[in-house]
């Protein structure tokens, strides 16, 4: 998986990065052909609301993308990563249920 993190008319710090690639790192936990993640960090009004975009590209379907606004970028990062779970969750869950083995009718009382 290709991860990369992007700071526009923000200084990205350290923090900052860390937080956004721990979010992308626990994507992997639902074993899906992740392609590549991005993260887009942008700060709007000078610095004072942060706009966070993390964009996920998986094999064999469309590409993921969820945005937040917020003042406080940890917070956004965090509502982001947790969006993103969820949509890549249910995804998942979508592909194990379809492949489940259907159970079997069989009539209890036969009689012949």
């Amino acid at each position: 998986m290709n991860v990369s993190v992007t700071g526009k008319h923000v200084e990205l710090t350290e923090p900052m990065k860390n937080s956004a690639l721990g979010g992308m790192e626990s994507l992997k936990k639902y074993n899906l052909d992740i392609i590549s993640a991005n993260a887009i960090i942008t700060g709007i009004h000078g610095g004072k609301t942060f706009n966070v975009e993390f964009t996920v590209n998986v094999a064999h379907k469309d590409t993921v993308v969820i945005h937040e606004e917020h003042d406080d970028v940890y917070a956004a990062i965090d509502i982001v990563t947790q969006r993103t779970q969820k949509s890549l969750r249910r995804y998942h869950d979508k592909l194990v249920d379809h492949k489940a083995e259907k159970p079997s009718f069989e009539e209890e009382n036969e009689e012949e």
